[in-house]
């Protein structure tokens, strides 16, 4: 959204929006499926799990949103992917068990496999702030500030895309 304040008045008028949905959960599956399996493998992550050996990495992510375990362990992947935007890398160390189950997972992951696997995104970002600058006749140099707001921007790659429009 492109914001206009009125400092004396401590008003502010919407004048340009372009909505993508970014982020969370889009995020972290990219992030399992792009970084995370062809790392610690899709047959690995089966085993573990006592799934069926044919699953594809669709069908497993969507069997582990169905599965309680499955839901603890997308919980502390998403966890892992928030931590990356802080550090450089995680030992992404997770354990639990159900009544029929215990499964054990250690994986390294880094920021730069994170940043890779959303990488697709980051072209869309750009086109949504042109798209909004364009659209109210605005250029990026007329911007003061520019306030991010969601657990995605603080992904140092996404900072990146936002200052390659209006700098730092």
């Amino acid at each position: 959204r492109l914001v206009k304040s009125d400092d004396e008045k401590g008003r502010h008028e919407v004048i340009g929006k372009h909505r993508i949905t970014l982020g969370g959960e889009q995020y972290t599956e990219l992030f399992f499926k792009k970084a995370f399996i062809p790392k610690y493998g899709r047959m690995n992550l089966i085993q573990a799990f006592g799934y069926d050996h044919t699953l594809s990495v669709d069908e497993l992510w969507e069997r582990l949103g169905n599965d309680s375990l499955g839901v603890q362990f997308i919980d502390a992947l998403d966890k892992a992917k928030c931590e990356l935007s802080y550090e450089d890398d995680n030992i992404f160390s997770w354990a639990e068990a159900d009544a029929n189950r215990f499964v054990k997972i250690n994986c390294e992951l880094t920021r730069s496999e994170l940043e890779k696997s959303i990488s697709d995104s980051f072209n869309d970002i750009r086109i949504a702030i042109q798209t909004c600058l364009s659209e109210t006749h605005i250029t990026s140099g007329n911007i003061d500030e520019v306030l991010m707001a969601g657990g995605s921007s603080l992904i140092p790659a996404i900072i990146g895309v936002v200052k390659s429009v209006f700098g730092d």
